[in-house]
């Protein structure tokens, strides 16, 4: 009977050109997962604002902000309910929003017949230091209440502030607003 014969070794070609085709292998495999990251980053940076009914709660919110970062203290008051907005007026039209760059993420919207909260988390970062930008995540809630009567004047988005929802509770960036009875 002959000896059963076992292959030890590479059967073709010599050691350093398996080596080579490894570090070939290896650099395809490291391209390629380069390539799925740039396409991942690109897709992430084109996802755009998100968009809502115009008389929604959300749409609301996403108003006020808007206003506030883009220093449009008027549009800003028109997403309030209207004893807010003459309490906070002054305030909204001369507040400086310093941040370079603010982020809003929609977190949680509860809607019941007389009120919605929304839940947002709001990132604002600052210049850059030497671990990247300075960043502040606050959670902020906002409250709302059915608009009772249209009686808002249209903002410059050329969004109806009378229709749909107001924010009814001093919001962020405020926090108090002096013209406010019982404030």
């Amino acid at each position: 009977m002959a000896p059963a014969r076992a292959i030890i070794g590479p059967v073709s070609g010599s050691r350093r050109s398996q080596r080579r085709n490894s570090r070939v292998a290896l650099a395809a495999i490291a391209g390629l997962a380069l390539v799925a990251l740039a396409l991942a980053a690109i897709a992430t940076g084109r996802r755009g604002v998100a968009s809502y009914p115009a008389d929604s709660p959300e749409a609301t919110v996403q108003r006020y902000l808007d206003a506030v970062s883009d220093g449009r203290g008027a549009d800003a008051a028109a997403e309030l309910t209207d004893e807010l907005a003459d309490a906070c007026r002054s305030r909204l039209t001369t507040y400086y929003f310093q941040p370079e760059f603010t982020r809003a993420v929609l977190t949680e919207v509860e809607r019941r017949d007389d009120q919605a909260v929304v839940r947002v988390d709001i990132t604002e970062s600052y210049g850059g230091g030497p671990f990247g930008p300075d960043e502040n995540t606050v959670r902020t809630t906002f409250v709302l209440t059915p608009r009772r009567a249209p009686t808002a004047p249209t903002n410059s988005s050329g969004a109806d502030g009378a229709a749909g929802w107001a924010i009814s509770e001093v919001p962020w960036p405020l926090y108090d607003c002096p013209g406010l009875v019982g404030a």
